[in-house]
């Protein structure tokens, strides 16, 4: 089976050095101010894992658990899928 190619309105040497104009909101850099740090108000730690997947390839993930708290919790785990990415936690 052959897998599909992607297809794109521009050509490739053009995407190279495609910059589209997006005009940045007046309350851009406050807004991710005050976003980064209702962030670091949370009580939590994150931290980054990595375990043996299926034929012992990596897989990372983030663990993100209350700061203090030791022993069993209940879980949330959220796939994301091969081209979504992990990003930060």
């Amino acid at each position: 089976m052959q897998t599909p190619m992607a297809h794109f309105d521009l050509p490739l040497e053009q995407l190279r050095d495609y910059r589209p104009e997006v005009p940045e909101p007046a309350d851009f850099d406050e807004f991710w101010k005050s976003t980064l740090d209702d962030a670091t108000a949370h009580d939590a730690t994150a931290h980054d894992v990595v375990f043996a997947g299926f034929g012992g390839h990596p897989i990372k993930a983030w663990l993100i658990k209350p700061k203090g708290v030791n022993g069993a919790l209940p879980c949330v785990v959220e796939y994301i899928g091969y081209s979504g990415g992990r990003s930060c936690p």
